[in-house]
Formats: structure tokens, C-alpha cells, sequence
């Protein structure tokens, strides 16, 4: 089984060493190609369910998440 993880951007703004960081845990893990959203997100496609404990904690150590990116919650809310 392989899975996507989808990565929050507040404000959609993401440091150039982050981005080094999630592009180097693309090439490793993924398809090699990390995918821009349209809701100033990050897609990681084609992780396999063996990695997918080693990568969350790799992108948890870079200072980023997972948490919201996907299911039943709101998204896109402005006050």
C-alpha cells in the first residue's frame, strides 16, 4: 500500500531550508515530486505504509505537520 500526506502551510508561506528539507523527504520516501495545492498546501505521493511512521517523524523534526491537512475540518477560514 502506498499513501499521499498532505502538509499545512500557515499563511501559505514556507521557508526555503523547509522546502529543501520536504523536497529531500520527497526524493527518499515519495514519487519524488512534492505537489503545490491550491489551498497553499504540500502533497507527498506514493509513501509506502512501511515508511509512512519514518516519515512523519521526519517532517515532524523539520518543524512542520500533518495535522489538518485532510478529512472532515475546516479549512480555509477567515475571521
Amino acid at each position: 500500500y502506498q499513501f499521499m500526506l498532505r502538509l499545512k502551510m500557515p499563511c501559505g508561506e514556507v521557508p526555503g531550508p523547509l522546502y529543501a528539507e520536504l523536497d529531500d523527504i520527497s526524493n527518499k520516501w515519495g514519487h519524488g515530486d512534492l505537489r503545490a495545492t491550491t489551498r497553499q498546501a504540500f502533497q507527498l505521493h506514493g509513501v509506502l505504509k512501511g515508511n509512512l511512521k519514518s516519515v512523519i517523524a521526519s517532517i515532524a523534526n523539520i518543524g512542520s505537520n500533518t495535522y489538518g491537512g485532510g478529512g472532515d475540518i475546516s479549512r480555509n477560514v477567515m475571521t
